[in-house]
């Protein structure tokens, strides 16, 4: 049975602290790709439909800023700049990337 994520009221498989990604799951010696990876599996997910516009931003400007501040902290400034060049920002970026994490959730799993 999962309790209520601390402060959010409601049960949630996703952490809200960092703890994962600052511990070994992530740790200082991980490539950029690794390191983005891992974070995308923890922090991205389909986001429902019900979510208006305001609350569905404030996330992205959430996970974008969290995905700033961890890449800068680990050392990955340049290799994030690079990453999300091609989107025009970081906020753009994970914008995408919870987008497509949308999409995948509704597409049938064609690898079977």
């Amino acid at each position: 049975m999962g309790l209520p994520s601390k402060g959010t009221g409601r049960s949630d498989r996703r952490p809200e602290s960092n703890e994962r990604l600052r511990g070994t799951a992530v740790g200082a010696d991980q490539d950029f790709e690794a390191f983005l990876r891992e974070w995308t599996k923890e922090r991205i997910w389909a986001i429902d439909d019900f979510l208006d516009y305001r609350d569905r931003r404030y996330m992205e400007e959430r996970r974008a800023a969290e995905l700033t501040r961890l890449a800068a902290a680990k050392g990955f400034s340049d290799d994030l700049t690079r990453t999300v060049e091609p989107f025009g920002s970081v906020l753009q970026y994970v914008t995408h990337l919870f987008y497509m994490a949308s999409v995948n959730a509704r597409s049938p799993d064609t690898r079977k």
